[in-house]
């Protein structure tokens, strides 16, 4: 990016808004490994880290706003740490195989539309008084337990999932 862009700047392996608290774009063929999204970033752009395959762990921080199918088929995303007063737009998870642990998914109060669908998720807990989309944990072949307090369920939220072993409801 060039130095006199008036709207866009260049963070090692970022493409980031003038302000620096949006991530536009991330280098496709970058190692990320373990990311954590750093310090001051408030919002990530749908489709930033969509289908990059060199992601398995990944810590949102605090009072982050994640664009609809940002992390989109990311294959090898293991392990996601979820901070507080984060927001996830639909698809955020969509298509991460390998997505086996979701720690603080009670944390979230909206499960946008197939947030985590065809994920590896075994055990769910939803926050008290969620409200889950329809297909937010759709196509899940490894669900094995669900803990749905109080939540807000929509028709179809689960479809095409393996059907738990244990549902908790309120």
């Amino acid at each position: 990016v060039n130095t006199g862009n008036s709207y866009y700047v260049a963070d090692n392996y970022l493409l980031l808004n003038k302000t620096k608290d949006t991530i536009i774009l991330a280098a496709p063929k970058y190692a990320y490994g373990e990311y954590v999204v750093p310090a001051g970033i408030k919002n990530i752009s749908g489709s930033a880290f969509s289908s990059i395959s060199t992601l398995n762990k990944l810590t949102i921080t605090d009072n982050v706003i994640v664009g609809n199918s940002a992390f989109d088929s990311c294959i090898n995303l293991t392990e996601v740490v979820i901070g507080k007063n984060v927001e996830l737009g639909a698809y955020a998870f969509n298509n991460c195989s390998s997505l086996a642990n979701v720690t603080n998914i009670e944390a979230l109060s909206y499960y946008a539309p197939y947030v985590f669908s065809n994920t590896a998720l075994t055990n769910v807990v939803l926050s008290d008084g969620a409200i889950i989309s329809t297909g937010a944990f759709s196509s899940i072949k490894t669900l094995v337990s669900v803990d749905t307090k109080d939540a807000i369920i929509a028709d179809k939220a689960f479809i095409d999932s393996a059907t738990p072993g244990t549902i908790a409801p309120p």
